[in-house]
């Protein structure tokens, strides 16, 4: 069991680092980001370095609950390559739980190099407070982002075949809970309107997290449940007529 499951991580991990395109927008992106604002708005504002740090981890965090866990196990049910696992002999959870892993796995990559150059190129004292509120808020991020992933993916499964679908409501989730939210700049700070709406963001709660600041535990806790909730309606309507 052990070592199918090491097995499964190493080459679920394995196809990631192969995919140029998973592989630019998990490592290279946030970094360029990073760079890119850090010397825009950094250079003489040291308070904007930690605070575009959290911004683009939560982004990233966002982008794999989004876009990684769940289309991947939508199109495995979509398309019936499930059928095909069952009959493989090993659990099927287990290389669910290798994908999962792996995807982790990319993203603390990605959270080590954004991490590592915050302290070598802007001079950013990575304090053990910091780094464990950064491991809390990933962790809350994976949560909250990953069931409103899996809600999206099986919210029109049957009808997500054809190239136009595929993928088009969770971007426009992803960028809604993104941009509107304070992980470039603090929005609720620019009109009434703004900070109303991020104040129920599942974003800003995460990000409050990574930054030490007062956390608004019941949006974070609601958009979860929303999310799973819709999850395991939409998996059992889909499940259903298979």
């Amino acid at each position: 069991m052990i070592r199918t499951l090491r097995l499964s991580i190493y080459y679920q991990l394995l196809m990631s680092l192969r995919m140029k395109q998973a592989l630019f927008f998990t490592l290279a992106f946030p970094m360029f980001l990073f760079v890119l604002f850090g010397n825009l708005w950094g250079q003489g504002n040291p308070e904007y370095v930690p605070f575009i740090l959290t911004g683009i981890l939560g982004m990233n965090v966002a982008t794999e609950g989004i876009f990684a866990i769940g289309p991947a196990l939508k199109d495995y049910y979509s398309s019936g390559v499930l059928r095909y696992f069952k009959k493989l002999p090993f659990n099927i959870l287990t290389h669910f739980f290798g994908l999962i892993t792996s995807q982790l796995i990319m993203m603390l990559m990605s959270t080590v190099l954004l991490l590592l150059t915050a302290a070598l190129l802007f001079g950013m004292e990575l304090t053990p407070a910091l780094l464990a509120r950064v491991v809390l808020g990933v962790s809350a991020g994976i949560v909250v982002f990953g069931f409103i992933g899996l809600s999206v993916a099986f919210l029109n499964v049957k009808k997500s075949s054809g190239p136009v679908q595929k993928g088009g409501l969770g971007n426009v989730v992803y960028y809604v809970l993104v941009f509107l939210s304070d992980a470039f700049y603090p929005l609720g700070d620019m009109n009434v309107v703004l900070r109303y709406v991020t104040k129920y963001s599942p974003m800003n709660p995460v990000l409050n997290i990574m930054r030490g600041e007062p956390v608004a535990w019941l949006p974070l806790v609601a958009w979860t449940v929303i999310g799973m909730s819709l999850f395991v309606v939409q998996f059992r309507r889909f499940t259903s007529t298979r």
